[in-house]
This record gives structure tokens, C-alpha cells and sequence, in this order.
């Protein structure tokens, strides 16, 4: 089970093992609410070439993902801040991924679904998650997860598109690429690498 899609919804197998989809707002809201940022977003797009619609697009339920550097070459900075801004200006919420920008319409984010979710399917509630889980996190659109869950753990690219409220220990921010080992936890090196840092 996951959250997704920036916190719209959630994803599990019930008890008779079939996909169970959970929306965070009525279905007909979502779709009438994607519909909307899809046609501006759209709209920039052709104000903005160096980005493209998300080759996962057609199949994501609530929110709208624009490439900037995933099957794209890569966008130059301040054409993702201006897309992600104009998203906001319309009245979306807009966050930048390490390789989309995610937009959606409605009051969702990543932590309130994902402790949702815990609590839904396991019964494990926000405090005992909180206390008890670590976060992994790599990009902007994790904020809200860094936020939530004082054990966290970011990719060093991290830092500097976090909001002011939330504390890092640069001692446990991590270059990117490097194998991390979480004390207590058995190592699992990655293919190939011969290294393992402890946190």
C-alpha cells in the first residue's frame, strides 16, 4: 500500500487481494478538478516547450505531471519555477518533483494520505507512525512528509527546497548515490557498490 500522486489517493490490496483505490475526494470531484488543471496545464505547456506532459499522464487519477527532465532534456531552472508559479497563480497547488512538476486542484498532500493510509489498512495511527517510522525522501514534492516525520532521511539535493520549518541534521543527509545504512537495520549494499555509510 502507497500514497500517490502527490497525496490524492492512496493504494492497497484488501483482504481478497484485489487493488483497492482510495481517493481523497469524491470521484466525480477529482475528475472534474483534473480536468481543469490538465487544460492549463496544458495551455502552458505551449508557452513552455521545454517541458511536456508526463508520459504516465493518461493513467494518474488526480493530479497532472509535467516532464522536465525524465524523458525530456532537461528544463532550465527558471522555466520549472515559471510553470510551477503560473500552476499556483491559477489557483493549483504546484510542486516540483526531481523530474516532474506535479499540479492538482484540491486540499491533499503526501503525509495526511499516506497516515491515512497506515491508519485505514494497519489501525497504526499518526503518533505510534510518527514516533516509530523513518521517511526516505528525495525531492521538493516530499515536504510535507519531512515535515511529518521527525525521523527522516533526505538526499543531499534536498535541502535547499525544503521549507524553513524543517530541521536537518546535515550529518544524516546523504549524497545522492550513496548506500545508506540505517543502524539497527541489516545492510543491503547496492549492485556493485562496496561501500555502506551508518546513520
Amino acid at each position: 500500500a502507497g500514497a500517490a500522486e502527490s497525496g490524492g489517493l492512496y493504494l492497497a490490496r484488501g483482504t481478497d487481494g484485489r487493488r483497492r483505490e482510495v481517493l481523497h475526494a469524491p470521484r466525480e470531484v477529482v475528475d472534474r478538478d483534473r480536468a481543469e488543471v490538465l487544460a492549463v496545464a496544458r495551455e502552458l505547456l505551449a508557452r513552455h516547450p521545454s517541458l511536456a506532459e508526463a508520459s504516465d499522464n493518461a493513467y494518474r487519477r488526480g493530479d497532472v505531471a509535467l516532464d522536465w527532465c525524465e524523458e525530456v532534456e532537461p528544463a532550465a531552472p527558471a522555466g520549472v519555477g515559471a510553470v510551477s508559479a503560473d500552476l499556483r497563480g491559477a489557483g493549483f497547488a504546484a510542486r516540483a518533483s526531481s523530474v516532474h512538476v506535479n499540479a492538482w486542484a484540491g486540499d491533499f498532500d503526501k503525509a495526511p494520505m499516506a497516515l491515512r493510509c497506515l491508519r485505514e489498512c494497519w489501525g497504526i495511527e499518526a503518533a505510534q507512525a510518527q514516533a516509530q517510522w523513518l521517511f526516505v525522501g528525495d525531492a521538493p514534492n516530499d515536504a510535507s512528509m519531512f515535515e511529518a516525520f521527525p525521523l527522516s532521511v533526505g538526499v543531499a539535493n534536498i535541502g535547499p527546497a525544503l521549507p524553513a520549518s524543517v530541521e536537518l541534521d546535515h550529518a544524516k543527509v546523504m549524497p545522492m548515490g550513496d548506500n545508506v545504512h540505517i543502524s539497527g537495520y541489516p545492510r543491503w549494499p547496492q549492485q556493485g557498490s562496496d561501500r555502506s555509510d551508518t546513520i
